[in-house]
């Protein structure tokens, strides 16, 4: 077989040889080129250096990159000024609002309410970024319906609107750092064109001329008529060009020059945060008064109270010393217990057992209102002085023993059991005058306010198998109960029955008194016909004149009484007619008074919701808030707030003393300070303790003879107290209140460091040219 020769591929091949030697000769002048351009750009390089250098434009460009370092840093710290200012402010306007709580225009805050109180915060500091900070702080609003009163409440948060803060740094910052490279006002040269146009650097002993100009779109900075319109322009462009034009000689040749500088305007780039602890406070009963004390409160020094107080006592039923006439007996010292020369309440006094003034020439004013189950004046305090500037409640009654005495009530008196039901003297209210010296009142009562409510009637001292005496007199003078030994003419009168009771005070003898007891029928007396029966017998002309009242004043008007009264205005005795009408007529007006007694005795002050049908012993126990109800447990923490040691947290468990203004271990002075001070024992003081705050036992409060306490309640200051020391006391108190006491408790601002700004990514040569 012949083989043939094959032709196939050869034009191929002659393809690849071709492509093969073009890219030889195109890498050759791609090679020849890059040297080129390289040499080309080498020189133009060593041309820009050293007509950079010759003409002073380099010494430009240190010029200027020293100005934008300042720049950088002056804007930065007007940004912190403002951020601290804002920080301020905040914090002002928080306090500010929160304050209106309690006032009728909390409800209708909004967002220029805001703007009007920071504007009062900056009354007449004229700061420059008074617009920036009212941008940047608002208020946000939630309404919600309160479950005691069925109201609607509002809540106001106050904030800061992240994006108005950052938008604020970077105008504040872009103004700053612009303001600082242009420096000067409108008309004058501008520094750093200054410093560019006189820089030092000599050529061969002789100074470029170099001239510096701003122009943006081929308009000079000196065509603006307005600087303010011409920076925000700059910031607009992000830029600010510079246009240097330099002549010089060099080598005995005339040479000019021309480059533009661009000086780039950066964005702020500091970040911040503002940490804030707005956890909500609500409000407890136990720190809404100057003090709280569960168990009692014996005064046997000075005091000086600037604000509420309330004392209950605890375990009651291991010590009432209750006597043979099923009545706790008056001289027991339960309840607030003053035995001293001088005391001072400028508030409420509260108290579920007696407040008694048992010193002697005592002088005692309290200012608000006296809530108490009796208010005594001990028969030894001769010659004390009560004066109680508003009223007086009690759940008994309101009795005098002491001889010299005056008592004065501006308000009304109100006593509020009747005693239904129940044959106990201690459920029966009523006035009590036992300070009688030869047959007549040795004591002043004087009680100036209309619309005295006294439900009960007073208790004579006789007995009759183990109860006492009941008469008809609500206002009752000891020995004025011989008006009921009296037999009367008087028709239904004389056909009452007269009983045998036997003398109280002289167990050891069989001498009996004969007392009006039972009518014609043999049924008992109420105390509605005893009281007409005593009315009958004063005003006979004939006994008259052995009755009296000297030194009682009981202003009569819109009086509510259900036994005899005597009103001085009248000089005569009132009594009621009918126990039905008496009870109708008076019902709403009476229990008004019981709930005001019943929220300040069972629930520290606060209203007690009452709904129809109620079971009120069954709402009442529900409602037994003390300091105990109020508080969790507690532990050993002292706290100073501040330097100077104005604010002072001291929470003590078991008993402490405080002695001249110092606890047990004088470690820290509390007299002249900001304290919140919580024992869960007693607390026994010696010496002069003065603070403003509030005080709170969870035992007995002692103040020893010689001692003084001063205290002023201030609900800004335990506001504050509690607000910066809630990571510590947020779980001493309970939260068992819907009413917000507080939201504000830290707010703290802090910023991240600046991140490094690359000088060359802001200044750029632009436009370099020979001119000739």
């Amino acid at each position: 077989m012949k083989l043939k020769k094959s032709k196939k591929g050869s034009g191929l091949i002659l393809v690849i040889m071709m492509f093969a030697f073009l890219s030889i000769v195109g890498m050759a002048f791609i090679s020849m080129s890059l040297s080129s351009y390289k040499l080309r750009t080498a020189k133009s390089n060593a041309k820009t250096g050293l007509y950079g250098a010759e003409s002073g434009i380099d010494e430009a460009y240190g010029i200027i990159g020293n100005k934008v370092d300042e720049s950088i840093k002056k804007g930065n710290h007007e940004v912190d000024i403002f951020m601290n200012k804002l920080s301020e402010d905040l914090i002002s306007a928080k306090n500010k609002i929160y304050a209106l709580e309690k006032n009728d225009d909390y409800n209708s805050l909004n967002e220029y309410d805001v703007k009007d109180i920071i504007d009062e915060i900056e009354k007449g500091k004229n700061y420059t970024y008074l617009d920036d900070i009212k941008s940047c702080i608002n208020i946000e609003t939630y309404r919600y319906t309160h479950k005691k009163d069925n109201q609607q409440k509002q809540y106001a948060r106050v904030y800061l609107d992240d994006s108005k803060v950052l938008e604020s740094q970077n105008n504040i910052f872009k103004d700053k750092y612009t303001e600082n490279i242009l420096q000067e006002n409108k008309g004058k040269q501008l520094n750093i064109l200054e410093e560019i146009s006189n820089c030092t650097f000599n050529i061969n002993k002789e100074k470029p001329k170099i001239d510096a100009k701003i122009i943006i779109d081929k308009e000079e900075y000196s065509n603006f008529n307005d600087r303010k319109d011409y920076i925000n322009k700059l910031k607009q462009n992000k830029k600010i060009p510079i246009r240097i034009n330099s002549k010089f000689k060099y080598k005995g040749v005339n040479k000019q020059v021309k480059a533009d500088y661009i000086i780039n305007i950066p964005s702020y780039n500091k970040s911040y945060y503002v940490k804030e602890d707005n956890q909500i406070v609500h409000k407890n009963p136990v720190f809404m008064k100057a003090i709280s004390i569960d168990g009692n409160m014996n005064v046997g020094g000075k005091v000086d109270i600037d604000g509420d107080v309330f004392v209950v006592e605890k375990d009651k039923k291991d010590d009432k010393k209750i006597n043979k006439y099923n009545k706790e007996e008056n001289n027991a010292d339960k309840g607030i217990i003053i035995n001293n020369i001088q005391s001072n309440f400028k508030g409420n006094v509260v108290t579920d057992r007696n407040f008694k003034i048992k010193g002697a020439e005592n002088q005692c004013t309290v200012t608000g209102n006296i809530f108490a189950n009796n208010v005594l004046l001990d028969k030894n305090a001769t010659g004390s002085k009560l004066k109680v500037e508003k009223n007086v409640y009690t759940q008994d009654d309101l009795e005098i023993d002491a001889n010299g005495s005056e008592t004065e009530i501006q308000g009304a008196y109100y006593g509020l059991n009747n005693g239904e039901g129940s044959p106990n003297p201690g459920s029966s209210s009523s006035i009590n005058i036992n300070a009688v010296k030869n047959g007549k009142a040795n004591c002043k009562l004087d009680i100036k306010g209309e619309g005295s409510i006294i439900m009960g009637t007073a208790y004579a001292d006789f007995e009759k198998k183990g109860e006492k005496y009941q008469t008809g007199e609500s206002i009752a003078v000891k020995g004025n109960y011989k008006a009921y030994s009296i037999p009367s003419d008087k028709t239904p009168f004389s056909k009452y029955i007269f009983d045998y009771y036997k003398p109280i005070a002289d167990d050891e003898t069989d001498l009996v008194v004969g007392l009006i007891s039972k009518d014609e029928s043999s049924k008992d007396l109420n105390v509605f016909e005893k009281g007409k029966y005593f009315k009958n017998i004063v005003s006979n002309k004939d006994y008259k004149d052995i009755f009296n009242w000297d030194g009682i004043d009981i202003n009569g008007v819109n009086c509510i009484h259900l036994g005899a009264i005597y009103t001085k205005e009248n000089n005569e005795v009132q009594s009621n007619t009918d126990s039905d009408k008496f009870i109708i007529d008076n019902l709403n007006d009476v229990f008004e008074k019981i709930k005001e007694f019943n929220d300040e005795i069972y629930n520290m002050g606060e209203k007690i919701e009452y709904t129809n049908n109620i079971n009120y012993k069954e709402v009442l126990s529900n409602s037994k808030k003390s300091v105990d109800t109020q508080l969790n447990n507690i532990e050993n923490i002292t706290e100073v707030n501040d330097k100077e040691d104005k604010n002072v947290i001291i929470l003590r468990k078991g008993n402490i003393t405080i002695e001249s203004g110092k606890l047990n271990d004088k470690a820290l002075d509390i007299n002249n300070k900001n304290a919140l001070i919580i024992v869960d024992g007693d607390l026994n003081i010696k010496g002069n303790l003065d603070f403003t705050g509030t005080l709170i036992v969870k035992g007995n409060l002692n103040i020893e003879n010689g001692a003084s306490l001063t205290i002023k309640y201030d609900e800004n200051v335990v506001r504050s107290l509690i607000s910066q020391n809630y990571g510590k006391l947020k779980n001493v108190f309970k939260n068992n209140s819907e009413e917000i006491f507080d939201t504000l408790n830290k707010t703290q601002f802090d910023m991240d460091g600046h991140s490094d700004i690359v000088l060359n990514n802001l200044i750029q040569m632009k436009n370099w040219k020979i001119v000739k």
